[in-house]
């Protein structure tokens, strides 16, 4: 966010969420709102729904050739599903 941050007239409420961003309004937003707070979150995703403009989280940074922490790689994959075909087995016998 950008330093001498300034919300649209109406904000009632500003809430963080991580580097998510909520901003509750008394009324509905227009799009002078929106734009107002886009220029304060540059090259963020940000959305209105009436009275709520959400500033969305960044995804998470991962360089080239990395694997997202979460992912799970080609080993893994094969052997989940290998596992399940065993449970699948013990189960039905087939």
């Amino acid at each position: 966010m950008a330093s001498g941050a300034e919300w649209p007239v109406h904000t009632q409420v500003v809430s963080f969420v991580g580097s998510a961003c909520v901003i509750q309004g008394a009324g509905d937003f227009d799009l002078d709102d929106v734009n107002l707070v886009r220029h304060q979150f540059p090259g963020r995703r940000v959305t209105l729904d009436g009275d709520v403009i959400t500033v969305w989280p960044t995804p998470p940074q991962v360089g080239r050739g990395e694997q997202h922490p979460d992912a799970l790689n080609t080993a893994e994959v094969g052997h989940r599903k290998n596992r399940q075909h065993e449970v699948s087995l013990l189960r039905t016998g087939h």
